[in-house]
């Protein structure tokens, strides 16, 4: 009876084991059977670069008016009309006899305002505590002597005038050691004397800083690589602080007017690279980059103005020539470019769906800017994630991804 019941036992066993067995088949076959093969695209991982393109026009070469930045007579003309001068040569030499003259007495002023300050710090410094010493040894002795002259005086050994003498004495002691220690302690770090010895060379040195910079001023440099178009003076002619003795115009590259919408302003900041290319053919296209920003805004349109500058001089593009200027921020967003057709809706968030560990997860993001290239977006995504074509798709639901299926993700 017992090897019965143990039998029994054993055949339930096997047949508990058997189907358990074919549950865990059956599953593993339903599930594998039930994923999602979609189309994806893989997030890079250096983010996101914004662009912007906008139409401009090249504007004629900028005139730049030289001009006398202090008096005097011209001494020579370095370039003649016609002539380039790079940055920084000099194109007008006025005399300097006088202006060097100023910046020599100004400089010696300002060596002799040092040489003062330096020995109030050491020679007169020492001087005064020297003095406040002798000082104080003179009040100690005749402190001695006048309390031994006024104890005389009270027992009546001594008249009266030798007392005051004496009291005289102490007195004129005492005030020496008090001015002592003023003189000495106004020669002190912060004291009076060095105060003032200090102010007196501060402004020398301004002084010298003025009448050096008005004896560069007496040579005219180029401020940039320009072509000299016109000198209004000759050599010997006497002219005046502020007048316009030149004219001179920019070359080596090509400037373009570029109006930009104002909520993306900050692709207009100086230093931001730029292509260019006429419009209707991008296939020639000049790299340049913003020099200028326009401080003013026509708020009616809502637009600023922005001068990208070309390092060529291409024949084609003339004054009044209309193009196109696309430009590229010079550091990326946190942010990505998907295909339109990837962003989604759920329970009436806005997100797309990501690969995580074989399911698809729903993560939420902000819709940005939209091009032909894709629609700009960002959250909580990071580059090297797997991002699903949404067709069908639900929280948890098992996807493979398929390398034959993944998109290219141009940015």
């Amino acid at each position: 009876m017992k090897a019965l019941l143990n039998r029994l036992i054993k055949r339930r066993l096997l047949f508990v084991i058997a189907l358990a067995i074919l549950f865990v088949v059956l599953y593993l076959f339903f599930t594998r059977q039930s994923h999602t093969v979609v189309a994806y695209v893989t997030l890079d991982d250096h983010g996101y670069y914004p662009s912007l393109i906008a139409t401009g026009e090249v504007v004629p070469p900028e005139r730049i008016h030289l001009a006398a930045q202090v008096g005097g007579r011209i001494q020579k003309l370095n370039i003649p009309e016609g002539e380039i001068a790079d940055s920084g040569d000099v194109i007008i030499t006025l005399d300097p006899r006088d202006y060097q003259i100023d910046y020599d007495r100004a400089r010696a002023r300002e060596d002799a305002a040092r040489i003062r300050l330096l020995q109030a710090q050491t020679q007169k410094s020492r001087e005064a505590e020297i003095a406040l010493a002798e000082a104080k040894e003179e009040y100690k002795k005749t402190e001695r002597e006048y309390y031994r002259q006024r104890s005389l005086y009270e027992e009546q050994a001594i008249s009266r005038s030798a007392y005051e003498d004496a009291e005289t004495a102490f007195n004129l002691a005492k005030s020496r050691v008090e001015s002592a220690r003023v003189r000495y302690e106004s020669y002190q770090p912060g004291g009076a004397n060095i105060q003032l010895l200090e102010s007196a060379l501060k402004e020398s040195r301004v002084e010298r800083a003025a009448a050096r910079l008005n004896l560069d001023y007496t040579q005219l440099r180029s401020p940039d690589r320009v072509r000299v178009l016109e000198l209004d003076v000759e050599r010997g002619e006497l002219v005046k602080e502020g007048e316009k003795i030149g004219t001179l115009g920019t070359l080596e590259r090509t400037e373009i007017e570029v109006r930009i919408d104002q909520r993306f302003t900050r692709l207009g900041m100086v230093g931001t690279p730029a292509d260019v290319w006429i419009s209707g053919d991008p296939e020639q296209k000049w790299a340049g980059e913003v020099v200028e920003t326009k401080p003013r805004a026509d708020a009616a349109r809502g637009v600023r103005t922005s001068i990208v500058a070309l390092d060529e001089l291409p024949q084609a593009l003339v004054p009044g020539t209309v193009v196109s200027v696309q430009l590229i921020s010079r550091e990326p967003e946190a942010a990505h470019l998907l295909p339109d057709n990837f962003i989604t809706t759920k329970n009436g968030r806005t997100g797309v769906w990501i690969e995580n560990d074989g399911r698809a997860t729903f993560v939420e993001v902000r819709v940005g800017q939209r091009s032909e290239n894709g629609v700009v977006v960002r959250g909580d995504l990071a580059g090297g994630m797997h991002v699903l074509e949404p067709d069908g798709l639900s929280e948890g639901s098992r996807v493979s991804i398929n390398e034959e299926k993944e998109l290219a993700n141009e940015i």
